[in-house]
């Protein structure tokens, strides 16, 4: 008798989380992945978490997918968002960023040859090509002219200082943000 207890019991288990599943889902805003979401299987009661931030993304290396054009019109480094979208954003700076070196010439290279090396989405891999030049030979162009024009460039490797901003943008920053508004 036990046992049919216990089996009964385990199906109407199975039986609620496979009611609240689809529920769940429907009701989930398509927030790029910026919340998460748990069920209690025992008494299936819906718990949100807090909005994931840049940390979280780039501690975890999750999954980035976004629409970046819409953000970059939007102008996320003006403000002091760290969660949602923007923190995908940002942790997309810090990836990329920390596959940036100096190569023999001073010119900041990236090392970058496919979405999978920084977990992205292939648009959002596809917006990094088109508008970032990963080898470096755009700017040797440029800095032909400005050397021509007389102009002295010092490129320098991007500190740590930029790194931990970008995870956890300072006091100071902050207010520097919302002087700009």
């Amino acid at each position: 008798m036990n046992s049919l207890l216990f089996s009964l019991k385990g199906i109407r288990r199975i039986s609620l989380l496979l009611i609240a599943i689809p529920g769940i889902l429907y009701a989930m805003p398509d927030l790029g992945d910026s919340r998460v979401v748990t069920v209690n299987a025992e008494t299936t009661d819906v718990v949100k978490a807090k909005p994931l931030t840049t940390r979280d993304y780039v501690e975890q290396n999750l999954y980035l997918d976004f629409d970046v054009d819409s953000l970059v019109r939007a102008n996320p480094l003006m403000t002091d968002e760290v969660t949602g979208v923007e923190g995908q954003f940002r942790a997309l700076l810090y990836r990329v960023g920390r596959r940036t070196h100096l190569d023999s010439d001073s010119v900041r290279v990236v090392d970058i040859k496919s979405a999978e090396d920084i977990n992205v989405s292939d648009r959002v891999y596809k917006w990094l090509v088109t508008h970032r030049d990963f080898s470096g030979n755009s700017v040797r162009e440029k800095r032909k002219e400005w050397r021509v024009k007389g102009y002295r460039i010092i490129s320098r490797e991007i500190n740590e200082a930029y790194f931990e901003n970008l995870l956890d943008p300072t006091v100071d920053q902050l207010e520097r943000i919302q002087s700009r508004k």
